[in-house]
């Protein structure tokens, strides 16, 4: 008896612990807190309804507004017909996408090439061959940087005059596949600026301009100092110890107080030094 009565006083214990365990959980229990989804803001969006091939004029029948979140449209979206009205398409222009402020231009573009200009830039066109146009792989649409060869004092010179220039079109097309293998062309026209421009035609008359591709996501400048490479330089001489050199890179003539000249010439660190 005393046996099945202590089995008893066993068991009412464990159903009190545990009666007072789910009680605690109860307790323990966090509070739900519903929160309302935030509101998505919804603004207008001129729509085309249909393709707009390049320097067409807009007409309010070619387009609908519909309505898009804010948040996923870019900068320049255009919103209504009143803000295009009397506009022309830059380019082609495809359906069911809103319109933007890069597809329009303010006057009918003349040719593929001249709508490609922006105000300050000129388009220039130099000869290319299997070597100096990069194996045909200067498409349009790829950057480049523009090296001259050249030949002073029987020896030979070769700088980059043009930085991150733009090919607008090889061999007369503006057109580029990405998929398409390289092609030999003759030519390619090149987005430079008015100045750079100037360079590219004096630097033709004496000696030869090449082309160096960049990455698609390359636009830095120039690293190191630049300047004039020579064949000294890939010898690794100085550029003091030859004063051919020294006079090449920029020289003047500089009145002496008791009468006469010295000529002095741009040295390693950018200084005017005599030449020696």
């Amino acid at each position: 008896m005393l046996a099945v009565g202590g089995g008893c006083l066993v068991l009412g214990l464990a159903i009190v612990l545990l009666s007072g365990g789910e009680s605690g959980k109860e307790q323990r229990d966090p509070t739900v807190i519903v929160q309302s989804a935030p509101e998505i803001e919804l603004v207008d969006v001129l729509v085309p309804v249909r393709p707009i091939e390049t320097g067409t004029e807009f007409m309010p029948d070619m387009f609908r507004v519909e309505q898009k979140p804010r948040v996923s449209l870019p900068s320049g979206t255009i919103s209504r017909f009143e803000q295009i009205r009397g506009q022309f398409a830059r380019d082609r222009i495809m359906t069911e996408i809103p319109m933007s402020d890069q597809q329009i231009m303010s006057v009918r573009p003349i040719t593929a090439i001249s709508k490609k200009i922006p105000e300050g830039f000129r388009a220039v066109t130099i000869p290319v061959d299997q070597t100096t146009g990069v194996e045909g792989w200067a498409k349009p649409g790829v950057k480049v940087d523009i090296s001259w060869t050249s030949n002073k004092s029987g020896e030979s010179l070769v700088t980059t005059i043009v930085y991150n220039a733009e090919v607008l079109s090889a061999g007369g097309n503006p057109a580029a596949n990405p998929n398409e293998p390289a092609g030999q062309v003759s030519t390619v026209t090149l987005l430079v600026s008015d100045s750079d421009a100037s360079k590219i035609h004096l630097a033709q008359t004496a000696g030869k301009l090449s082309l160096s591709l960049r990455g698609d996501t390359d636009s830095t400048g120039p690293r190191g100092p630049g300047g004039v490479l020579t064949l000294d330089d890939l010898l690794g001489r100085s550029v003091k110890s030859i004063p051919a050199v020294r006079k090449r890179l920029g020289c003047v003539k500089v009145r002496r107080p008791e009468g006469g000249y010295d000529e002095m010439c741009l040295g390693d660190e950018g200084n005017l030094e005599p030449v020696e």
